[in-house]
């Protein structure tokens, strides 16, 4: 570990993020490691995500959240996300001089350590070896602060069985239950069973996330700092039905024609007047024509591309669904529905 990383000091803060987020940073184009990220950013992702760490890389940021999207504009101050416009402005506050190839920086937790980095090298004729080597190490750390948390939590335990915690609430027999709890865990672990597929069984049932609409009627689950990308036929479609709680039948659809119109511009941008706009929301409206169930899968296709984060159960509220032939409706709770100064126009 010790020949890999590194500590690095940046007077200009522009890496100050979450502890958690780790950048991608190289001083010289490094094609063979940049097509390895490019062809396996979503499985490096994955893996940071399961250590508690958001891989951020420049190249591919419109892959990435809504947050971190808003963060770097803020931060380095900067319009467009184009990747030139992102590394010129990020080079030119940065002393980069301390980076030798490709690296991994993020945030130090140290005390006292304003401006100091971690810098993990990735100098290795092997991509694949390097990113290896750096999540097994982030594995391992991780596993060592873990095991001695619980073994800090296991003598308090058993001060509080042996009485010497009078005002905890745990009883003897809580205390045992918890113990016996922490060894099982431990024998999962030491059988190779990886925390990946225990943590599932112990955390919380997910609970639902409050549903943004920007003014620019951008979708956001804000508590999980996800935006849901949707074309804009089929947000047009969403946002109706996000509006109708009480549910509306596809082949009453017809009904909605100039609703649904004046989302769909609004949305696009497009002129009501065109011919296009009024042949597209005829055929989303027409009982006989696939179109409206080809936008609703792709609504669900949207949502559905976040399974790796949240369970299908929560998933499902956000979709539009329902018996076929009944009501089609959206499940949220609309207490969770946040219209941030959205203006939608009302059908005259």
């Amino acid at each position: 570990m010790a020949e890999n990383l590194k500590i690095i000091t940046l007077s200009d803060h522009i890496l100050d993020w979450d502890p958690g987020v780790v950048v991608y940073v190289e001083t010289q184009f490094n094609r063979e490691m940049n097509d390895f990220i490019c062809l396996h950013f979503w499985e490096l992702s994955v893996e940071m995500a399961r250590l508690g760490r958001t891989f951020v890389y420049f190249p591919l940021l419109k892959n990435h959240s809504w947050r971190i999207r808003q963060f770097v504009r803020d931060r380095l101050n900067i319009k467009t996300l184009k990747t030139d416009a992102i590394l010129n402005s990020m080079y030119a506050k940065a002393e980069l001089e301390q980076i030798s190839g490709p690296c991994l920086i993020w945030l130090s937790q140290r005390e006292n350590a304003t401006g100091n980095y971690w810098c993990w090298s990735l100098n290795h004729e092997n991509p694949f070896t390097a990113f290896t080597q750096f999540l097994t190490e982030i594995y391992a750390s991780q596993m060592r602060n873990n095991m001695l948390k619980a073994d800090r939590k296991l003598y308090r335990l058993r001060d509080i069985y042996n009485g010497k915690d009078n005002e905890n609430p745990f009883g003897p027999r809580e205390v045992y239950m918890l113990d016996d709890v922490r060894n099982k865990l431990q024998c999962l672990v030491d059988g190779g069973v990886p925390l990946t597929t225990i943590r599932p069984q112990i955390e919380p049932v997910q609970q639902l996330s409050r549903l943004q609409i920007t003014e620019d009627f951008r979708i956001v689950l804000v508590d999980y700092d996800i935006e849901v990308d949707i074309k804009p036929i089929s947000k047009a479609l969403f946002l109706f039905y996000l509006r109708h709680a009480e549910g509306v039948s596809l082949k009453y659809l017809t009904d909605y024609k100039e609703e649904l119109t004046k989302l769909y511009c609004q949305v696009s941008g497009k002129n009501p007047k065109n011919p296009r706009v009024w042949a597209t929301i005829e055929r989303l409206t027409d009982p006989l024509d696939n179109s409206v169930h080809e936008k609703m899968s792709r609504i669900k296709d949207a949502f559905y591309a976040y399974r790796n984060i949240l369970d299908e159960k929560v998933l499902n509220q956000y979709i539009i669904s329902g018996e076929q032939g009944e009501k089609k409706s959206i499940k949220l709770p609309r207490n969770l529905v946040l219209w941030n100064n959205v203006v939608i126009q009302t059908p005259q």
